[in-house]
């Protein structure tokens, strides 16, 4: 797995550890710790996000504890707030804002050896108030490229996958009672890579896919010995109840590439490529079809 694929998943999955240095991170309100150490005037950083990981402008966090008790922070146009206030383990904040359901969250424990970041970093997932939409299930993925594309091998402009779409628990938002995350998958082994799912996240009846990113995409199928086709970027649907079958623009990059020393334990169309065609666009397409 590339350096790169281990940064785009750990910003994912951040805080759901229950390691130090990951964020801590708030969908519904757990139980105070007891303060292990000394409040202390501390720098605190942080983003909120809904469920399907869109970042939240305006949202207000509060300080709920200690001798600084009311301090509230902003969230700015990325979603992220800063503030500095005297802290300790068992401090409480809370993230809010019109249109969402409210979440708490307790500091934890200082990263002591997280570089590059001092303080103390908080994640929250804000609900929206309506159900998510009901997605699980089998499905026909469908890229096409954008017809702008003509360097893309003419064979390849369009590929067809059978994929499943099933729960992540706690992740991402969810919690045991909603499940907001997904991990989608291949039926077969269609896709090549150590890594052969992506993601699909959900706020009510707005559903966010992601491809990975044009380093280190998400689906990569082998179609020639020693030949890839890659597709990474983004989606986003609206859907009523369930989803049963959509269309939509999927922005990102199609790649072709025949390289070597492509691996199965991940991806790189570098060189010594023997042949390369790459398309960025906003207007490629998505089917998702329900079985």
């Amino acid at each position: 797995m590339t350096a790169l694929r281990h940064r785009w998943v750990i910003l994912l999955i951040l805080g759901y550890g229950a390691t130090a240095c990951r964020d801590r991170v708030a969908t519904v309100s757990p139980t105070a710790p007891t303060a292990t150490v000394t409040p202390a005037v501390e720098f605190i950083r942080g983003w909120v996000r809904d469920t399907a990981i869109r970042p939240l402008s305006g949202a207000q966090v509060e300080l709920l504890t200690g001798p600084q008790t009311g301090v509230v922070a902003t969230t700015d146009s990325s979603g992220e707030f800063s503030f500095t206030a005297t802290v300790d383990d068992g401090s409480r904040l809370r993230a809010s804002t019109e249109g969402h359901m409210s979440a708490d969250v307790t500091l934890g424990p200082v990263c002591r050896g997280c570089p590059g970041r001092p303080g103390r970093s908080v994640s929250f997932f804000l609900h929206v108030p309506n159900a998510p939409a009901a997605i699980a299930g089998d499905y026909t993925l469908t890229f096409t490229a954008d017809g702008a594309c003509t360097t893309l091998p003419e064979k390849l402009r369009s590929r067809t996958y059978e994929v499943t779409i099933a729960p992540s628990p706690f992740m991402f938002g969810s919690t045991p009672e909603v499940t907001t995350s997904f991990q989608v998958a291949p039926r077969g082994g269609a896709f090549s890579g150590r890594i052969r799912f992506f993601w699909v996240n959900v706020a009510g009846d707005f559903i966010a896919l992601r491809f990975g990113d044009a380093f280190d995409p998400a689906v990569i199928e082998s179609v020639v010995p020693e030949g890839h086709v890659a597709f990474a970027g983004s989606a986003t649907v609206s859907v009523v109840d369930s989803l049963k079958s959509v269309v939509a623009p999927f922005t990102g990059s199609i790649e072709y590439c025949v390289n070597p020393h492509i691996s199965e334990d991940g991806y790189g169309c570098t060189a010594p490529a023997t042949s390369r065609a790459r398309c960025d666009s906003a207007s490629h397409q998505l089917v998702l079809t329900r079985r």
